[in-house]
């Protein structure tokens, strides 16, 4: 599912930049949003990049986003410099080096609150010892930002009263193994034809384009860089 041309989304960078601006009303959902879309990314960076126990690899989560909501990261990022993807994965090197060198086994996150996150299943994130930080930090990103954007496909496309439209999408892009179901097998069901069947998918994979889109737009500030973005998610 190629991310195809089409118009910059005018929501461009707008969690970023909401999140920047404290007195904003807009300012604690860009944060959360912020949280749940880089999170994994984070934590399955430094369980892999750190040689340590999960859960000095969990307090260094905590510390890290702590550091990301409290502002001092936002407010060092210039757009100019680069996608906030990279911005990140660069920040989590440093950030590593301080800790390496400083060797503190104090508590971390300076006293901010504890942020709610389910690292149990985050776990399945870190991958094989042969892949990079880096590299196990993008794909725990796509992987995050594709469940969510299924998650409001799903919620699209019920509220357009299309729930046969999402059904038809899991049965067939959600099955086990390599090997996609056949069209005749997700609509068998419903007692769709295939035809019928190619029409769902075809209006599904419109709207999660446009969602992913519009989630990856509000991280970039470029065409440029959200075209890049989107090559590199459906490359993961």
């Amino acid at each position: 599912m190629a991310p195809g041309p089409s118009s910059f989304p005018s929501t461009h960078w707008s969690i970023v930049r909401a999140a920047r601006e404290p007195g904003s009303p807009e300012c604690r959902d860009s944060i959360g949003r912020l949280i749940d879309a880089y999170w994994r990314p984070v934590y399955a960076y430094i369980r892999h990049a750190w040689s340590r126990s999960p859960e000095d690899a969990k307090d260094l989560t905590q510390d890290f986003l702590s550091r990301m909501v409290g502002g001092s990261l936002l407010a060092q990022y210039d757009r100019d410099k680069g996608r906030f993807r990279a911005y990140l994965k660069g920040a989590l090197r440093h950030f590593l080096m301080d800790v390496e060198k400083t060797a503190s086994r104090q508590k971390r996150g300076g006293g901010a609150s504890v942020l709610s996150l389910d690292f149990e299943n985050a776990a399945l994130d870190v991958a094989d010892a042969a892949s990079t930080p880096d590299e196990v930090f993008d794909r725990a990103w796509a992987s995050t930002l594709m469940r969510e954007a299924i998650a409001e496909l799903g919620a699209r496309l019920r509220r357009e009263g299309r729930a046969v439209c999402f059904e038809v999408f899991e049965s067939y892009e959600g099955a086990p193994g390599p090997e996609k179901t056949s069209y005749e097998n997700a609509g068998r069901a419903k007692r769709l034809s295939v035809s019928e069947v190619k029409a769902h998918l075809s209006y599904a994979r419109l709207v999660l384009r446009k969602i992913l889109r519009e989630r990856v737009s509000d991280t970039v500030a470029s065409e440029q860089d959200l075209f890049q973005e989107l090559k590199e998610l459906f490359e993961s």
